[in-house]
C-alpha cells in the first residue's frame, strides 16, 4: 500500500546469502558460562563463512541474553538477523571467537574488523558542543551538559576526568567521557584512506568490535580480543592502536568497566569546494578530510621535502587517483636515491612505515618495508602531526580571540528576549545562530536547553551533526534514529616476549574452529530471487564488490567458428595474359622484380615482340585462373552463408529460451510474492522447538534469501460485535504488546500460513484486528460485544503478568527524541518526533487512568451519539437550496467559501449545473443509480439507469457490474470526454526495500510491518541511539 508518510525500513548492503539453519536446541536450556570458562570450549574464527554458518544461533543468543539481563524485556532491542548478516558480509577483515558448551550449545561470540566509515567529513571531536548533545543528561558531564534552567555558559578548560570502576559500581550515573578531547585528537591523527562511495574510508590504526553476544562470558571475550590485538603484528592493512565500538544503553557500564571511554564523533556539512581541487595539498588526487590542515601544513611538509626533492619545476609531483578518495593529510615524496626503501623514507620523515605502505597499497600492490625503490618513484607520505599544528586539523575553524559565550535557554524563551538581556541586536543574534538552527526566528519559542551563541557573532560556525555509525553518503544525519554512542579503548602494544595473561588464565585452551553439530538442515534455496537480489560473482574482498552499478556480465553465446578464408582467395586472379607473362618474367629474371619504369618498359617490349600463339597460351592460363578463383570464392561464400544461417538459428533459439526463462521467472516470482510470509498470520509446525505457548503468530519481518521470520504472538481478545456483519460472533485476535518480550525469531520452514482477514486495515499492526479462518469456531453473539479477556488467564500469554488487557492496546512509554536541527518549539507543536520509527508510544492523551473493557463498552452503548454538523455552502443556504445540495456544493469546501458556489452566482441567478440538477416542474434532484455514481458515470446516465428506480437499487444497474466492469457501452460521456475510472482500493500493507547505502552489488528485500519499531542495530535507519 502506498502511504504518504516516509517508508519504514533500512538499507542492507550485502550479497544474497543461502538460507540459514535452525538450531536443534532451546536457548532457554543453555547454561550460563562460568568465569573461568570451565566446561566450555573456546574456538578462534578467522573466516566470515564460519560466522555466517551460525547466524541463526547468534540471533537467538542475543534474544536470550536480553531476556536474562537486568533490564529485562523493556530494554533496547537486541541485534537483528539483518544487521548481523550485513556486518558479516561487508566487514573486511572479519575474525573473532566463539564459546560453546561441551554439549555444543553456543554461549558467546565476538567479531572484530577494521573501523570504517562512509562519511567523507567524519571527525573524532570530543570538544564540539554537539558531540554529547544527545546523550542522556544523567550520563552527561561538565561543559557538555545542557540544562534547562537558563544561564550563561563559559567554555571551561578541558580536563581529563576518568572515574574509577568502584565509583561506577556503586551506582553513579555519570559516565567516563573524554572531556579534554585528548583521546579524540589521537584518533584524528591516525592515517585513513578510502572511497566513501565504494569500500569506505578505512582507519587501519583503529579496530572495531562489530558484534558481541554472550551468556556470562562477555568479559572474557572482550579481554581476549584486546589481548590478541595488543600482540598482533603490524601490517600494511592493520596496525591497531585503538579499539572502537558502538555501545547500546544497557551495555555502557559493562564497557566502562573494561576501560572504554566515551569519545565524541561528528560529521561536518559537506563543502563542494573540497572536491574542486583548488584548496588541495601537493597531491590533488586525494580529497582530505581537512582542507585547512593540508593548506597550513603544506609549508612545513614542502620544506622538509626540499632537501630530497630535485629542483624540477616542470615535473609532476602527484599520483593520479580517483577524485572521490578521502585520506588523512599527506604529501607526495619522490625517490631521488636509487635503492631507497620505505623504511628509510619513514625514518627521514619520522612516520610509521606501515602508514606509508597503507597510503600506497592501491598503487603498489607488493610494496614492503624493505622494497628497494627506483629513482623517481612517487610515494604518498603522511603528514607528521606536531603539537603546534593540531589547531590546523579543525576543519578550517580558527580560534577566536576571546572564547565564545553561550546561553542556555529556558522553556519558551525567545531570541528577542535573549537579545534584549545581553544588549544585542535581535537580527544579528538570529543570523549568527541560524546556521545551527535553520528555523530560528525572532519570535521562535525555544525548548529548555537550547544553546544560543551570544558572543563572536560575526564568526561563521561550522555546521556539524552527531555521528551515526553504519550510515552512508546518501543518508541524512541521524536519519530514522539517534546518534551513536561511540566508545574507544587505547591498546598497549606488546611483543611476543610478554606473557599472554588473559589466554593463560582460562581453564581451557583456545582451539581452532570446528563446524557446529547441533543445527538442522537449512531450508532449500529457491532459484527465483527477489526483485532486488541479484547473484554477483564474488571476486575479491567484499569492500570491492559493493558498487551499486556493478552487474554480472551476461555469459557470451557460444557460436560455431566462422569458416576461414581459403588461401586461393588471398591473391586476386590475373586479369589478362599480360599479367601472367609479367609474373613469369619476374620469376625468370629477379632483376626485373623491382617495379621501375625501365623494367616495365623492358617487359612491355618483350611482350610486344612475343608471337600470337604464345600470347594465347598466356591468356588461356589467366582465364583458367579466374575460373578457379570464382569457383573457390563461390564455395566459400556458400559456407559463410550456411554459417550465418546456423548462427542466426542459434541466436533465435537463445532469444526464445531467454524470453521463456524470463516469463517463467516472472511467473515464479509472482507466485513467490503471493506465497511470501510477509504480513501473514502463521502457525508453527508441531516439531518447532519454540512458540508452544501461542497458537497463531503474525510475521513482522521476513527475509527471503535467508528464509527467516520475526514473529509477534497473537491472542484472542473477545469476539467481533454486530458492526462486523461477516465476522459477527467470531473470535477477534490482536498482537501481544511488544513490552512483554514474546516475539520470536525462527526459520520460515517451520511457519504454516493461515487464512485470515485484517478488518481494521490500519497501518499500525498493534491496532489491527484479525479474523482468523482456521477451522470451525464457536460463534458468540450474546450482547453487543463480549470480551473474553475478563475470564482469560493471561498467565500463559503474558508470563507472570496478571493485569487484564483493556480494549485499547497498551503501549510502552518512550522518551521523546530531540530534533537534530535544534530544540525550537513554534506554537503548540507536539514535542515527540514525527518519524514513525521514532514516534513516542504512550497511553491516549487525556486519559488519567486506563479503562477496563467493560467501562468502555457501557459508555459506547449508553452514551447518545450526537450528529456531526457538516459544512454547507452559505450562498446555497441564502438562496433557499436544499440541505443536501448545500453540503455537496464546492462552496462548502476549501478556503474560497461562497465564491466557489457552483449552483448560484453572486446575484442569486442559478447556474447551468443547477438547471441540469433539478427536474423541471419538481424542484428537487432526480433519483440516481448509486453504482453508476460510485464508478464515475455522469449524472444524466445515473438518473436514467434502471438502478435509480425500483426497490432493487444498485443491483439493477445496467451499465456496471458489481466489480466495476462495463456491461454495455454508454453513449453518454462526462465533461472531459470519457467516464471516470472506478476508484482503486488500496491494500493496507507496506513493503520496505533494504538496499546497503553505501554502493552495493545487490539489494535484499526485507519486509517490515508498519507500527513496529525497527531494530536499533539496522543501518542506515537506527531507531535506537546505539545499535
Amino acid at each position: 500500500m502506498e502511504v504518504d508518510h516516509p517508508i519504514l525500513g533500512w538499507n542492507a548492503h550485502r550479497h544474497a546469502s543461502s538460507p540459514i539453519a535452525q538450531p536443534k536446541y532451546r536457548f532457554q536450556d543453555v547454561p550460563k558460562c562460568r568465569k573461568s570458562l570451565e566446561g566450555s570450549v573456546i574456538q578462534e574464527v578467522t573466516t566470515r563463512e564460519a560466522f555466517k554458518e551460525i547466524m541463526g544461533e547468534m540471533v537467538l543468543l542475543c534474544n536470550e541474553a536480553m531476556k536474562r539481563s537486568r533490564a529485562g524485556r523493556t530494554a533496547s532491542k537486541p541485534l537483528s538477523l539483518e544487521y548481523i548478516a550485513d556486518r558479516l558480509d561487508v566487514d573486511d577483515p572479519c575474525f573473532g571467537y566463539i564459546i560453546r558448551s561441551e554439549e555444543g550449545h553456543l554461549q558467546g561470540f565476538i567479531t572484530v574488523t577494521t573501523f570504517t566509515n562512509w562519511q567523507k567529513n567524519f571527525k573524532w571531536d570530543s570538544l564540539n558542543e554537539v558531540s554529547f548533545y544527545y546523550d542522556d543528561d544523567a550520563h552527561h558531564l561538565g561543559n557538555h551538559s545542557s540544562g534547562g534552567d537558563g544561564g550563561q555558559v563559559e567554555p571551561s578548560p578541558g580536563r581529563k576526568k576518568r572515574m574509577s570502576h568502584k565509583t561506577l559500581m556503586k551506582g553513579s550515573q555519570k559516565r567516563i567521557v573524554d572531556e579534554d578531547g585528548s583521546l579524540a585528537k589521537e584518533l584524528q591523527k591516525t592515517v585513513r584512506l578510502g572511497d566513501p562511495y565504494n569500500e569506505g574510508i578505512v582507519w587501519p590504526r583503529i579496530a572495531e568490535i562489530s558484534l558481541l553476544g554472550a551468556l556470562g562470558c562477555g568479559k572474557a571475550l572482550v579481554e581476549l580480543v584486546i589481548e590478541q590485538l595488543e600482540f598482533q603484528r603490524a601490517s600494511g592493512t592493520a596496525n591497531y592502536d585503538f579499539v572502537a565500538l558502538q555501545a547500546t544503553d544497557n551495555s555502557i557500564p559493562f564497557y566502562e568497566s573494561r576501560g572504554f571511554v566515551r569519545v565524541g564523533a561528528v560529521t561536518y556539512e559537506s563543502n563542494d569546494e573540497e572536491m574542486t581541487g583548488e584548496n588541495r595539498s601537493i597531491s590533488p588526487a586525494f580529497s582530505t578530510d581537512s582542507t585547512a590542515s593540508e593548506t597550513n601544513s603544506s609549508s612545513s611538509s614542502s620544506a622538509a621535502a626540499e632537501a630530497v626533492t630535485p629542483k624540477c619545476p616542470e615535473k609532476v609531483e602527484a599520483i593520479p587517483m580517483s577524485q572521490t578518495i578521502v585520506s588523512s593529510p599527506h604529501f607526495v615524496h619522490e625517490v631521488v636515491k636509487p635503492g631507497q626503501t620505505p623504511s628509510d623514507i619513514a625514518k627521514l620523515f619520522k612516520v610509521s612505515v606501515w602508514d606509508i605502505i597503507f597510503l600506497n597499497k592501491d598503487i603498489y600492490k607488493d610494496l614492503r618495508p624493505t622494497s628497494r625503490l627506483i629513482k623517481g618513484t612517487l610515494l604518498n607520505v603522511p603528514e607528521p602531526m606536531e603539537e603546534d599544528n593540531e589547531a590546523a586539523n579543525n576543519y578550517g575553524s580558527k580560534a577566536p580571540d576571546s572564547p565564545t559565550k553561550w546561553y542556555v535557554a529556558k522553556e519558551n524563551d525567545t531570541p528577542r528576549q535573549i537579545a534584549k538581556r545581553f544588549g544585542l541586536a535581535c537580527n544579528t543574534l538570529v543570523s549568527a545562530n541560524r546556521r545551527r538552527l535553520p528555523e530560528l526566528q525572532a519570535t521562535s519559542r525555544l525548548k529548555a536547553g537550547t544553546r544560543l551563541k551570544v558572543s563572536n557573532l560575526n564568526q561563521q560556525d561550522e555546521i556539524c551533526q552527531p555521528y551515526c555509525h553504519w550510515s552512508f553518503p546518501e543518508d541524512t544525519a541521524v536519519e530514522g534514529g539517534e546518534p551513536s554512542y561511540m566508545m574507544v579503548y587505547k591498546l598497549d602494544r606488546k611483543t611476543a616476549r610478554n606473557p599472554r595473561t588473559v589466554r593463560n588464565s582460562f581453564a581451557v585452551p583456545v582451539s581452532q574452529h570446528s563446524p557446529p553439530r547441533l543445527l538442522f538442515p537449512p531450508p532449500p534455496k529457491t532459484t527465483v530471487k527477489s526483485s532486488s537480489i541479484e547473484e554477483v560473482p564474488k571476486t575479491g574482498s567484499p569492500r570491492q564488490l559493493v558498487s551499486r552499478g556493478h552487474k554480472p556480465a551476461p555469459a557470451p553465446l557460444k557460436l560455431p567458428k566462422q569458416p576461414s578464408r581459403p588461401a586461393e582467395l588471398k591473391k586476386t586472379p590475373p586479369q589478362s595474359g599480360q599479367d601472367v607473362y609479367w609474373d613469369h618474367q619476374k620469376e625468370l629474371h629477379p632483376e626485373l622484380a623491382k617495379p621501375t619504369p625501365e623494367n616495365e618498359k623492358i617487359i612491355k617490349d618483350r611482350w610486344s615482340r612475343l608471337g600470337g600463339y604464345k600470347k594465347d597460351r598466356y591468356h588461356t592460363i589467366a582465364a583458367e585462373a579466374r575460373k578457379i578463383y570464382d569457383q573457390v570464392e563461390k564455395d566459400y561464400m556458400a559456407e559463410v552463408a550456411q554459417w550465418k544461417k546456423v548462427c542466426k538459428k542459434i541466436q533465435d533459439e537463445h532469444e526464445q529460451s531467454e524470453e521463456l526463462k524470463q516469463a517463467e521467472a516472472a511467473a515464479k516470482q509472482m507466485a513467490e510474492r503471493q506465497s511470501t510470509l510477509y504480513n501473514k498470520v502463521v502457525k508453527l509446525r508441531d516439531d518447532a522447538l519454540e512458540g508452544k505457548e501461542f497458537q497463531y503468530w503474525f510475521v513482522l519481518t521476513y527475509i527471503p534469501d535467508l528464509k527467516w521470520c520475526h514473529l509477534a504472538p497473537m491472542f484472542q481478545d473477545g469476539h467481533f460485535g454486530a458492526d462486523r456483519k461477516k465476522a459477527y460472533g467470531r473470535p477477534r485476535y490482536r498482537l501481544v504488546d511488544e513490552k512483554y518480550g514474546k516475539e520470536l525469531d525462527i526459520s520460515s520452514a517451520y511457519c504454516i500460513p493461515v487464512r485470515s482477514r485484517a478488518l481494521k486495515r490500519t497501518v499500525d499492526a498493534d491496532k489491527e484486528e484479525w479474523d482468523i479462518q482456521d477451522g470451525p469456531v464457536k460463534l458468540v453473539k450474546e450482547g453487543s460485544d463480549t470480551d473474553v479477556m475478563d475470564t482469560l488467564s493471561v498467565s500463559t500469554a503474558l508470563s507472570s503478568s496478571k493485569k487484564r488487557l483493556t480494549k485499547q492496546p497498551k503501549f510502552r512509554a518512550r522518551s521523546a527524541i530531540k530534533p537534530i536541527t535544534g530544540k525550537i518549539s513554534v506554537g503548540s507543536a507536539l514535542r515527540h518526533s514525527q518519524d514513525p520509527l521514532k514516534r513516542t508510544r504512550s497511553s491516549p492523551v487525556g486519559a488519567s487512568r486506563k479503562r477496563s473493557y467493560d467501562e468502555v463498552a457501557v459508555e459506547e452503548v449508553h452514551t447518545p451519539m450526537k450528529e456531526r454538523n457538516r459544512r454547507r455552502c452559505m450562498r446555497c443556504v441564502d438562496f433557499g437550496a436544499p440541505h443536501s445540495q448545500a453540503v455537496s456544493c464546492l462552496g462548502a469546501k476549501g478556503r474560497f467559501g461562497r465564491d466557489a458556489c457552483e449552483y448560484y452566482d453572486a446575484s442569486g441567478a442559478p447556474t447551468d449545473k443547477l438547471s441540469k440538477l433539478t427536474v423541471p416542474g419538481s424542484g428537487r434532484k432526480p433519483r440516481r443509480c448509486c453504482r453508476c455514481i460510485e464508478f464515475g458515470a455522469p449524472d444524466e446516465q445515473a438518473s436514467r439507469c434502471p438502478g435509480a428506480k425500483g426497490r432493487f437499487g444498485r443491483s439493477a444497474c445496467s451499465f456496471f457490474s458489481a466489480s466495476g466492469e462495463r456491461i454495455v457501452p454508454s453513449d453518454i460521456e462526462s465533461e472531459d470526454g470519457r467516464l471516470t475510472e472506478p476508484p482503486v482500493k488500496l491494500q493496507r500493507t507496506e513493503s520496505i526495500t533494504i538496499a546497503t547505502t553505501f554502493p552495493t552489488d545487490k539489494e535484499v528485500d526485507v519486509l517490515l510491518t508498519p507500527g513496529r519499531k525497527a531494530h536499533p542495530s539496522h543501518r542506515p535507519v537506527v531507531s535506537d541511539r546505539r545499535q
